[in-house]
């Protein structure tokens, strides 16, 4: 594991940090508030943060409040240290948001342990996020994650880099599953998941036979010739499923985000989009382009 050791005692930072290099973590330190937080929000790989309460410019209560206001969404466990033997300070650690508390400096033995503990509750904790956040059939980033972390993901792109959104539907998918069974129909769902995990980019199976794929660094000039490769991918696909080869078709909407367009209107122009090139056929890709809000309307431009 990644541990962070939040200890102003320079002697006593060195020796924790040797001891849990020996019990084969990874450790990274700090010796103050500022520094503590500063890889708190910097370093994403960090497992486990054994602090001090006494800790210059923040205290370990004020540490643990933030650790767990920066790290919502993936797993941490807290240990307090302290060499005070005031039962309330517990309660009042427990409740800042530490996992576990230990007295100051630790006996390795039970350092030890309490680090096994905090693995397997790591371990548990990553696969109830991953079972939350993912489609077990496709193995993308299932609906719920796609609608919480899409502003993000749009947001964290810096103002130099293009994002664009394409939205796509297996066309006639209940053909599928009528003709070969329900077990092709899934492999058809994997299939596509497969295509578009090769495909760089944020993608989601928003339900059904609907997907989603957000995509950074795609000019507006090469975005209908990206998403008709993606197209044509999928369909020259082979796909095995209920004892029978066969293939599937697409068709897909596709969008440039503009400065300053919301993420809804962002998705609702690649799904008007989507809708167009089923409607007009199947098996194609139409282009939306949405001006900054829903009162300038749509300009579709189609191309099969």
């Amino acid at each position: 594991m990644r541990i962070l050791v939040i200890e102003p005692s320079g002697i006593s930072r060195k020796l924790l940090a040797a001891l849990l290099t020996d019990f084969g973590h990874d450790v990274v330190t700090a010796s103050t508030g500022q520094e503590a937080l500063s890889l708190i929000h910097g370093d994403d790989d960090l497992n486990v943060i054994l602090t001090s309460l006494e800790v210059p410019g923040h205290s370990g209560f004020e540490i643990c409040w933030e650790a767990r206001t920066v790290t919502k969404k993936r797993p941490l466990y807290i240990i307090a240290m302290s060499s005070s033997h005031d039962d309330s300070k517990l309660s009042e650690v427990l409740d800042s948001g530490a996992d576990d508390y230990i007295s100051k400096p630790p006996p390795p033995e039970q350092l030890q342990a309490r680090l096994r503990a905090a693995e397997r509750l790591l371990s548990v904790q990553r696969e109830l996020i991953h079972l939350a956040t993912y489609d077990q059939l496709s193995k993308l980033h299932n609906r719920r994650s796609f609608f919480e972390n899409a502003e993000d993901w749009i947001n964290g792109s810096r103002g130099d880099k293009c994002v664009s959104l394409v939205m796509l539907d297996i066309d006639h998918f209940k053909r599928v599953n009528d003709t070969y069974g329900h077990t092709a129909g899934d492999a058809a769902i994997k299939t596509i998941g497969e295509v578009l995990i090769e495909t760089k980019g944020f993608a989601a199976r928003l339900g059904g036979e609907e997907f989603a794929l957000l995509l950074r660094d795609i000019m507006p000039t090469e975005l209908y010739g990206f998403a008709e490769g993606l197209r044509s991918r999928i369909a020259a696909k082979p796909i095995l499923g209920g004892g029978h080869t066969f293939s599937v078709t697409a068709s897909l909407g596709a969008v440039h985000h503009k400065p300053g367009m919301l993420i809804n209107h962002l998705i609702k122009a690649a799904d008007v989009a989507l809708y167009e090139a089923k409607r007009s056929g199947r098996d194609k890709v139409v282009l939306s382009n949405l001006g900054g809000s829903e009162s300038q309307g749509l300009e579709m431009v189609a191309a099969s």
